[in-house]
């Protein structure tokens, strides 16, 4: 059930964060990775590792830090394997 609330929720929303997720489901980075997982290998998920722009003046005191997201496709998204060998 989790899952699917998951899954809704990224949908809803387009795009979102790995601790937006954590905080709204009230699981642990493990378990949501896991979850995760699942629907990035359906294909509507996308993970995108962001990393968050550095200040410009570099007097800044403000808490940038890397940042994970997962963005939801419309369309599945899935990866084809190709076997291919080079002689």
């Amino acid at each position: 059930m989790a899952l699917l609330a998951i899954k809704r929720y990224i949908r809803e929303h387009q795009e979102v964060t790995k601790t937006d997720l954590i905080n709204r489901f009230d699981v642990s980075e493990e378990a949501l990775e896991a979850m995760i997982i699942l629907l990035i290998e359906q294909g509507h998920v996308q993970r995108i590792d962001h990393a968050g722009p550095a200040c410009s003046t570099g007097g800044c005191n403000c808490n940038m830090q890397d940042e994970v997201y997962f963005h939801w496709l419309d369309k599945a998204y899935k990866p084809i394997k190709v076997g291919l060998e080079i002689k």
